[in-house]
């Protein structure tokens, strides 16, 4: 599903598109300039350190801050959830959510909203079926991401309460900032993508400093699967105590029969599509690149559900 906006439409759709997100914000613009206005849109979106703010810009390898300012950079650095990226061939200019995007030719730059004729498409995710023009556009953006020159990574830590049910802010991790130096033409630079970083810290209560810092990068994933990786998925499914929800990526019991966090479950009784396309595997947390379901929430595996819609979740 897809529809045409333009003028102040346009502008209060992206706003809408960044204050409905509930898993992550994707700004895509080679030239960044916020006004006061998208500050208050951006900080209200973000207000849930869960949230994931992803900022790709473009263009001026020589100097990013033709492509961004200082004052827009350290505004951005001050979230807890936050990758900024950089790709030198960017033009694109698009705004999503976890459910929908704004392609569009503004970028985000306060004299473009204001003064500039601009002009983009909304599309959005369809519940019922797989083709899906949402769906092409998310995934090219996020092969993009994942291609991109990292800037700059924050992940806000938690801790654990309530036996593990809750859990508490407790501030947040720099693990990658190279904002003052980075220069694609330095010999000694070394590029790193977004996937070498963890996703949001989640300590127990006991757990020390010292513990923290040795959990600051999860091991790479592997572009392809061995034999022995498939010989694992045959492994007796009871030896795993807790898997990932295929929506969300949420750490919740190993069940493949109840693949879902208990929100996410809810959400997803609204349609009831056992082949709606999914993110992660339950089993290993990967990106599964739309391959997983609540048929088949487990990747390079033969395991099925039946329909299962009638079930409680718990």
């Amino acid at each position: 599903m897809s529809d045409f906006y333009t003028g102040d439409k346009l502008n209060d759709l992206i706003e809408d598109v960044f204050l409905r997100a509930k898993k992550e914000i994707i700004i895509i613009s080679p030239f960044i300039k916020l006004d006061d206005q998208y500050k208050k849109v951006i900080d209200k979106a973000t207000e849930d350190h869960d949230v994931h703010l992803k900022l790709l810009i473009g263009k001026n390898e020589d100097d990013i801050y033709r492509s961004i300012s200082k004052e827009d950079l350290e505004y951005f650095k001050s979230h807890s959830n936050i990758s900024i990226l950089y790709e030198p061939n960017l033009h694109a200019k698009c705004y999503m959510n976890y459910n929908e995007a704004v392609i569009t030719s503004m970028n985000l730059y306060d004299f473009s909203a204001n003064n500039n004729v601009e002009a983009g498409v909304h599309l959005k995710k369809v519940m019922i079926g797989n083709s899906n023009s949402f769906i092409d556009c998310y995934n090219s953006f996020d092969k993009i991401i994942e291609e991109a020159h990292c800037i700059f990574i924050q992940r806000p830590v938690f801790k654990k309460k309530l036996f593990g049910l809750a859990k508490d802010f407790h501030g947040t991790k720099t693990l990658h900032d190279i904002t003052d130096d980075f220069n694609i033409s330095d010999f000694s630079y070394q590029k790193v993508s977004i996937s070498s970083f963890q996703d949001p810290v989640v300590i127990n209560t006991q757990e020390t400093k010292t513990t923290l810092e040795r959990r600051r990068k999860k091991p790479e994933r592997k572009s392809s699967i061995s034999n022995s990786a498939n010989n694992r998925n045959n492994i007796k499914e009871e030896t795993q105590k807790f898997g990932y929800c295929i929506r969300t990526r949420e750490k919740i019991p190993y069940n493949p029969a109840q693949p879902l966090s208990r929100d996410a479950y809810y959400e997803w009784l609204e349609w009831k599509n056992m082949d709606y396309s999914e993110n992660y595997c339950h089993k290993t947390g990967r990106n599964s690149n739309y391959q997983t379901s609540m048929r088949k929430p487990i990747l390079n595996s033969d395991y099925e559900n039946e329909n299962i819609w009638g079930a409680v979740w718990g």
